[in-house]
């Protein structure tokens, strides 16, 4: 075989860095509605960079998770409330209209982030530690 007959295949095939970290701005791209290993339901939100300490990280992603239970669901309304200037609407909601309220009054929107990055089991991640008014 010759070389023409073999490709470089990177490690990775996403835009997700692990080592972004400080203030930002971004796009929240995508809401998307999960099933967590032990059942449980939550709403992943990516958020593309549109200003960064390096530009480098400019069109770069990160994901933060939502878990559905009424305990966290707090941290989804800050989010909302962030981005909508209101709280979620109250009252008894299905995950559907919960995710069409997400779809409609949050996906394109530009927010300010604060990302740090931290280890977990030996892996380094980026986070996102603070969500505010971009």
């Amino acid at each position: 075989m010759g070389m023409e007959d073999f490709i470089d295949v990177p490690d990775s095939f996403s835009s997700f860095r692990n080592d972004m970290e400080g203030d930002c701005k971004a796009v929240i791209s995508k809401c998307e509605l999960k099933l967590s290993k032990t059942g449980n339901k939550y709403i992943m939100v990516r958020y593309v960079l549109t200003e960064a300490a390096k530009d480098e990280w400019i069109g770069q992603s990160t994901i933060e998770s939502f878990v559905l239970t009424p305990k966290a669901l707090w941290r989804l309304n800050d989010l909302y409330r962030i981005v909508s200037d209101s709280n979620l609407p109250p009252g008894r909601k299905s995950i559907e209209e919960l995710m069409n309220l997400m779809e409609e009054d949050v996906i394109g929107r530009e927010i300010g982030l604060t990302l740090a990055t931290t280890l977990r089991n030996d892996k380094q991640f980026c986070e996102v530690i603070n969500k505010y008014k971009a």
